[in-house]
């Protein structure tokens, strides 16, 4: 072996290694049960093919592809949230369908994923933003409220000291925090949609025989 190529050797290793890209697989993850309010609703929920067997895939430019499982533990983020949110959870097959025994059925989906590696932007961040789409229908199939918004996760490649690997645990945990990030906007924000909460005063008024009471505007009529 001549004195160039022992030289070029472990040049081309770390080149090598560079373009092995990551493979990130989620099969059973812990969600925080989120501490809040429970909703006197019984909540249909669809988990259909296209959620659950979510796969993102990505080819960056010198640094291999990158793969995202991330269909298998939407389930376990869906029942997490959505049964500490409503007194009782049914999942179905479709929301369109007239569903007597369910107040509503909500349908989730994630209608993009983006990641970012180190090498992309120069730090040591290891990014990861999910974007969720949830439709929410009452029980005769009708579409009451359409919810679009971000998760985002992050994680330090400094944290993962000499793992020689850190491609993969710190996507992992970047994609996992982007989760918990889904989770925690789902159980808090939700309901705060007008229209769901429109819905949902109705609701309670079917229930009481009592009127909803109408929003007060709190900037006051012009004098």
């Amino acid at each position: 072996m001549s004195r160039k190529t022992a030289w070029m050797l472990p040049w081309l290793a770390t080149l090598l290694g560079g373009c092995a890209g990551a493979i990130v697989e989620f099969k059973d993850s812990d969600f925080p049960t989120p501490l809040v309010e429970v909703t006197d609703i019984d909540m249909g929920l669809v988990l259909d093919e296209e959620l659950t067997s979510y796969l993102h895939v990505e080819e960056i430019e010198r640094y291999g592809a990158w793969e995202v499982k991330l269909g298998l533990v939407q389930p376990l983020l869906f029942r997490n949230v959505l049964g500490a949110m409503f007194s009782s959870v049914t999942e179905v097959d479709s929301a369109t369908e007239v569903h007597p025994d369910l107040d509503a059925v909500l349908v989730p989906s994630i209608i993009g994923f983006q990641i970012s590696i180190p090498s992309q932007t120069s730090s040591d961040l290891y990014e990861v933003w999910i974007k969720y789409r949830l439709r929410l229908y009452d029980n005769q199939g009708e579409l009451i409220v359409e919810w679009e918004f971000p998760a985002y996760g992050r994680a330090n490649r400094e944290d993962y000291g000499m793992l020689s690997d850190k491609d993969e645990p710190a996507l992992e945990d970047a994609t996992m925090t982007a989760l918990r990030d889904a989770a925690a906007e789902i159980s808090l924000r939700f309901r705060d949609r007008p229209e769901l909460k429109a819905w949902l005063a109705a609701q309670a008024a079917r229930t009481t025989g009592v009127a909803p009471e109408a929003e007060v505007d709190e900037g006051g009529a012009d004098s």
